[in-house]
């Protein structure tokens, strides 16, 4: 397993090799505004990522993000429901979904010179970030082990009578989605891209970077375990969008 202090040097690496490199001449960069979407793919999660930029320069773009996602906490483990009932995660209180937006700068290292190349870049952002946590509800026995029992919608806190044996399953995501709590914090990312498309307007971008959260207090997750407030993490994007 690499450990993440390799794989922020080698991000390093990549960044000043093809600064030094790439050559910008030439070219497709008369565009001076791009939209993108792309679903993202986190070491701890998942999750949306809208982005609108404006060019000050040819090479150099100014954009604004807004990210929906989902974090993981790293003991959460699902479990399948039994019969029609949901899936569940054991000891999990409450699901965390992180919403935030930025502002950040967009750098072309290596510009497209015709359709069959690869265009080169990298990117930074900073911005507020807030985390939804929403309460988890679960299906449960109310008299485990009798010959008839029936069952109950709770709202899991981590009582200890509550173990996998009366768990049925989870109910559906939205219930409990009108008792949102909020934690602030704030986030900063930096990333690598790779776009390709068959004409130059289009906006076709695979995205590697690492993501930084820090909360202002702990996102309580889980219970009965230890939960964080700051979350380190790497990212896979897949940007579709259009120059114009």
């Amino acid at each position: 397993m690499i450990a993440p202090r390799s794989i922020f040097v080698l991000l390093i690496m990549l960044f000043c090799g093809i600064g030094m490199s790439a050559q910008t001449a030439g070219s497709n960069v008369n565009s001076t505004r791009f939209f993108s979407f792309s679903p993202s793919i986190q070491t701890n999660g998942y999750g949306i990522n809208f982005k609108w930029a404006h060019a000050s320069v040819p090479t150099r773009f100014t954009f604004y993000s807004f990210d929906l996602g989902r974090l993981k906490h790293s003991k959460e483990f699902r479990y399948l429901g039994n019969g029609h009932y949901n899936g569940f995660v054991f000891g999990r209180k409450n699901i965390a979904l992180p919403l935030s937006i930025g502002i950040g700068r967009y750098y072309v290292l290596g510009v497209r010179n015709s359709k069959n190349d690869v265009g080169v870049s990298w990117s930074y952002q900073l911005g507020p970030r807030f985390a939804l946590m929403k309460p988890v509800y679960l299906f449960v026995l109310e008299n485990p082990g009798a010959l008839y029992s029936s069952e109950k919608l709770i709202k899991y806190n981590g009582e200890a009578n509550i173990n996998l044996d009366n768990i049925m399953g989870g109910a559906s995501f939205f219930v409990g989605i009108n008792q949102l709590q909020v934690v602030p914090g704030a986030f900063g990312k930096i990333s690598m891209l790779f776009n390709w498309g068959k004409y130059y307007n289009e906006y076709h971008a695979v995205e590697i970077g690492a993501l930084m959260e820090v909360y202002t207090k702990e996102l309580p997750i889980m219970a009965n375990t230890k939960n964080n407030f700051i979350y380190p993490s790497f990212y896979l994007n897949f940007n579709l969008g259009r120059f114009w």
